[in-house]
């Protein structure tokens, strides 16, 4: 058995025929294909049924729940029996010549993994468009994984596609690689640490995969937004023990550089529960630790302490004290515990907007009527307090609690 080929299947009935009539026409004939039900509710699983009674080459396994595509690549790796495994998606396809072309090259190089090329499909009003992309320069050459993730790193092309590599079965039972529990970006989880233990990897210069831009699956979805951080909170701290482990590793460095700016820009536009929902999901302590890290960036108070919420709960009236850099913060941690206030005061109203997240910016001689039944919350830098201090108890407010705040 020369290739396991191993096909997640979720709801993909109006493409799997696609799919399986292009493994079926592969000019290599020595492969196995491996189909794994994860629960559909449509189709599918019938139409798998029905091909596997056409060619003793298909295997179907069904899972007892939709679980994800890691789980069922993870149970198609458990079960492939050949040298080689490539993984191909549901609702894509690839070139008739694909495998032999890919054996080939694994053979003649003695790659642990065969990076290859894609073709964008689209189907638009009944006319197919086929685009290139992916990786689009020529590497000729035999490398090592690190190598390799420098130099496409450079390049300004690493595309962290699972599909478009081939794996050589022994070295990822050999250096334990397998899908972990994410829901985007697993695959990129898999090559990132396949490529620092990979002593020999290739590059094949066609394109022989059609990675179909199909809308509706999880990748393409706009609300996956927040799954896609997760994925990349892994991916992140993947690496980050693997440079920890490391005397030094100048590709693993960049790789943390480039894509820490990448990461922190999606999670500082994270809403609070966005947080939490992310800190749910990430299962280990380390990864949690990153994220918490990259959260609190940019951040001057990280949370409220329980003798701080008491006094504000307890307040009849809250304002916050400030319109500058960590107002934001401070009425983002008043959100999280339903904590409502009246509006933002300032010394100088003309020195600042008129409203501040959907709250009025008072001047806070506009507010000395509350001065004794209110709590000013004060969300400026530590060696302004003083200052303000004294200007509020000029204005009669006697109630004040300065956050611990340094911008």
């Amino acid at each position: 058995m020369k290739v396991s080929v191993i096909v997640p299947v979720f709801n993909a009935g109006k493409y799997i025929k696609r799919c399986l009539n292009s493994l079926l026409d592969q000019s290599l004939s020595e492969i196995e294909i491996i189909c794994i039900d994860d629960g559909s509710t449509d189709q599918s699983l019938n139409i798998l049924r029905e091909y596997e009674k056409t060619d003793k080459r298909i295997q179907i396994y069904k899972m007892e729940k939709n679980q994800g595509a890691y789980a069922a690549r993870n149970m198609g790796l458990k079960l492939a029996q050949g040298k080689y495994v490539q993984f191909v998606d549901a609702d894509d396809f690839i070139d008739y010549s694909a495998l032999e072309r890919l054996v080939e090259r694994a053979e003649n190089t003695g790659s642990d993994m065969c990076f290859f090329k894609m073709m964008l499909y689209k189907e638009v009003e009944c006319a197919e468009k086929n685009i290139p992309a992916g990786i689009t320069g020529t590497y000729s050459g035999i490398y090592d994984g690190k190598s390799l993730l420098s130099l496409f790193m450079r390049n300004e092309e690493f595309f962290l596609y699972n599909c478009l590599v081939f794996y050589n079965r022994s070295f990822l039972i050999k250096e334990n690689l397998y899908f972990k529990r994410i829901v985007i970006g697993e695959g990129g989880d898999l090559i990132l640490r396949a490529l620092c233990s990979a002593r020999t990897v290739a590059v094949e210069d066609r394109r022989l995969y059609y990675y179909c831009l199909n809308t509706q699956s999880v990748t393409n979805r706009d609300d996956q937004r927040v799954s896609t951080i997760v994925g990349q909170i892994y991916q992140y701290a993947d690496m980050y023990r693997l440079f920890a482990s490391e005397a030094e590793s100048t590709a693993i460095e960049e790789y943390l550089t480039r894509q820490y700016i990448k990461i922190y820009g999606g999670v500082q536009n994270l809403s609070i529960e966005e947080e939490e929902f992310i800190l749910n999901e990430l299962e280990d302590g380390f990864s949690r630790l990153i994220f918490k890290m990259l959260m609190a960036k940019g951040k001057y108070i990280s949370d409220l302490n329980e003798q701080q919420l008491m006094i504000i709960k307890h307040a009849t009236h809250v304002i916050i004290y400030g319109a500058g850099y960590a107002t934001k913060n401070v009425i983002e941690l008043l959100n999280k515990y339903q904590i409502e206030i009246m509006g933002f005061a300032v010394s100088d109203v003309k020195k600042n907007p008129s409203s501040l997240y959907g709250h009025r910016v008072f001047g806070i001689e506009e507010l000395k009527s509350y001065n004794r039944d209110s709590l000013v919350v004060v969300a400026a830098n530590n060696r302004h307090h003083a200052q303000i201090m004294e200007n509020l108890e000029k204005h009669g407010f006697e109630n004040i609690l300065c956050l611990d705040i340094n911008v």
